[in-house]
């Protein structure tokens, strides 16, 4: 592509940018296009099987044809409990900085931190950190699970003041937050979408007292949350597909890729994503990637396939400039180097250097 001095030319990133934006609209329909299995999962785990294929009898008591094999049964989940002794975390994640060794404490970091918001908070709290006393409580409480490296407890007794823990406490006190946000959705869809009654739910949420049931209920069927619950649910439709990371998210999933991604370079497989380096970044794209054991691919599904390939669009070495396509918006981030992702305004942006060394920029 030709620029001149003036910072003209640009026609093809128009095309660029509504391509992508044509291509974004159109994602959430393709994601829906997956085949219909008679043997689908519910959402508790449950398998559901047609007549035909277990060999249930039919109403007239004749046995179908199959291999009369008997529907699963529910699978009944525990609910997370608060533990009642402390891990010693040997190693911490220098990222995220959640326990990383030993597997104990890594793997019940997450669920942790939902009991301790449970047991501390109610359901109708808001910022948590605004709360008189809360932060206090919910760290002390998770320094009394989890024992970090450089924790001075004789010096300081409240954790909150230990200079070694300002980073670690801080990224719990998002995780606590997380949590709050996922308990209250959780419980909502249970309330506006099953119309459960509070005698229901309270077997799984023991902590939420029927008035303090009755308050969260009022709030979630009123017209403003209503209003939100549509918006953000349009929000959620333009993601770029179900990436299955579990209960610990992208930390939980990164080991497993590291094994995979290993696999496939002994094997002299080309990575996909091998532009992709800053961490953040990667981990979107990654995530919708899977690693086929048996025939030896990365496999993914065709929105990711073009998202990717829209995402790394014009690099323009002559006048150092280069373009991204985001996916909630195609007009809200630009790429400054070859890896590293900026967000911008909510508008079209346009950044070139001219010959002279002048940084130009456009936008609308």
């Amino acid at each position: 592509m030709a620029r001149n001095d003036e910072g003209q030319g640009s026609g093809d990133c128009d095309d660029v940018y509504r391509a992508a934006a044509e291509f974004l609209s159109l994602a959430d329909e393709t994601e829906t296009g997956a085949e219909t299995k008679t043997g689908a999962e519910t959402e508790t785990g449950a398998e559901i099987e047609t007549g035909i294929e277990t060999g249930a009898q039919t109403e007239t008591g004749a046995e179908t044809s199959g291999a009369g094999v008997e529907p699963k049964a529910k699978r009944q989940l525990l609910p997370n409990k608060l533990r009642t002794t402390r891990l010693v975390v040997t190693e911490v994640d220098d990222d995220n900085f959640e326990p990383k060794a030993p597997q104990e404490a890594r793997a019940c970091y997450g669920n942790q931190i939902g009991c301790i918001v449970r047991t501390t908070a109610t359901i109708n709290d808001e910022k948590l950190q605004k709360i008189d006393n809360m932060r206090t409580s919910l760290l002390k409480k998770f320094h009394q699970i989890f024992l970090f490296p450089g924790r001075n407890e004789k010096d300081y007794k409240d954790p909150d003041k230990d200079p070694a823990m300002k980073k670690i406490n801080k990224h719990a006190m998002t995780k606590f937050s997380d949590a709050l946000a996922a308990w209250k959705t959780r419980v909502k869809a249970r309330i506006i979408d099953k119309k459960e009654p509070y005698s229901k739910i309270v077997k799984d949420n023991l902590t939420i007292t029927e008035e303090q049931f009755q308050i969260f209920k009022a709030a979630c069927e009123a017209e403003a949350a209503k209003k939100k619950s549509k918006y953000m649910k349009g929000l959620q439709q333009r993601n770029i597909g179900s990436h299955h990371l579990g209960s610990r998210g992208y930390g939980g999933k990164r080991s497993k890729w590291d094994k995979e991604d290993a696999e496939a370079a002994s094997l002299g497989i080309l990575d996909p994503l091998a532009e992709f380096t800053i961490p953040q970044e990667r981990d979107v794209l990654r995530a919708p990637h899977h690693w086929d054991p048996v025939k030896k691919v990365f496999d993914t599904n065709t929105v990711t396939t073009e998202f990717v390939r829209l995402l790394v669009i014009l690099v323009f070495d002559e006048f150092d400039c280069t373009l991204v396509i985001f996916v909630n918006d195609p007009c809200a981030f630009s790429r400054e180097s070859s890896t590293g992702l900026r967000p911008k305004a909510t508008r079209r942006l346009r950044h070139w250097r001219g010959p002279s060394g002048t940084l130009h920029s456009t936008g609308r």
